[in-house]
């Protein structure tokens, strides 16, 4: 994720401009817990990917229909960059950095053939360029859902690189 959005950026100038230049001290990395970008987030690794399988998640049922989901793996190794947002202990400053990770799946959700979210699943990467190495880290998962049904997927939301707690947004429950 090259492009950060405008949004953002904008909320970060914003709240620098009305703050010291010197940054606060950041007390939980992850204290954002959405980021919305109105045009829609590009899911990593998607396109360079092929389906494993489908299930159906039985903790995840609706009325109406079960959650299901299919479980995509990249053809080859696939390294992006996920966007970390977080705020000083002040509130009053916005951090952007990037975290590397290895794409190793990716899980396709949806209710009655409507696609809500998509949870991808990476693998964290160091590379030290001043000692030459590199290695491989926790897993973590990037979660982005489509708000209101409309097929872009406008939230991205830290989170576990599983299939666990989804929030399922209310279009998916009164969609037939």
């Amino acid at each position: 994720m090259k492009l950060l959005p405008a949004v953002v950026i904008f909320l970060f100038l914003t709240v620098s401009a009305n703050s010291q230049t010197v940054p606060a001290a950041i007390s939980d990395p992850s204290n954002i817990a959405k980021v919305i970008k109105e045009r829609g987030w590009d899911i990593p690794g998607l396109q360079q990917s092929q389906v494993l399988s489908r299930r159906i998640v039985p903790k995840g049922s609706l009325r109406g229909g079960a959650v299901h989901v299919t479980r995509f793996r990249p053809k080859s190794k696939f390294i992006v960059s996920i966007p970390i947002f977080s705020l000083s202990d002040d509130q009053k400053t916005l951090f952007m950095e990037q975290r590397h990770g290895e794409v190793n799946l990716i899980f396709k959700c949806e209710v009655n053939n409507r696609v809500f979210a998509y949870v991808v699943q990476l693998v964290e990467v160091f590379y030290d360029s001043k000692n030459r190495r590199s290695g491989y880290g926790e897993i973590y998962g990037a979660h982005y859902y489509d708000n209101d049904g409309d097929g872009r997927f406008e939230s991205y939301e830290p989170g576990e690189g599983y299939v666990k707690d989804l929030r399922v947004p209310n279009w998916v429950s009164k969609a037939k």
